[in-house]
């Protein structure tokens, strides 16, 4: 995702959009049915499985990768 999401900022056209495309279809396959959300305050606190905590990491590198993405998307679009 990293990788990808560097070409996006390339000097070249075509690269960037080819590589949007191929972010979007990366997201497309590795987002999840549900509804990705930060724990709470209060359910940051409590003491979780392994399983767990490894789950929330990556729903949250998930979550950040996939928000600088749309704000690339939304600065490729141009001012409204």
């Amino acid at each position: 995702l990293k990788v990808l999401g560097g070409l996006v900022g390339d000097e070249d056209p075509q690269i960037s959009r080819l590589a949007m495309v191929s972010l979007l279809a990366v997201f497309k396959d590795i987002l999840p049915g549900y509804r990705i959300r930060p724990p709470s305050e209060q359910e940051a606190g409590v003491k979780v499985s392994k399983e767990v905590a490894q789950l929330r990491e990556y729903e949250s590198a998930l979550l950040k990768h996939y928000q600088h993405f749309l704000k690339q998307l939304l600065g490729a679009s141009g001012p409204s």
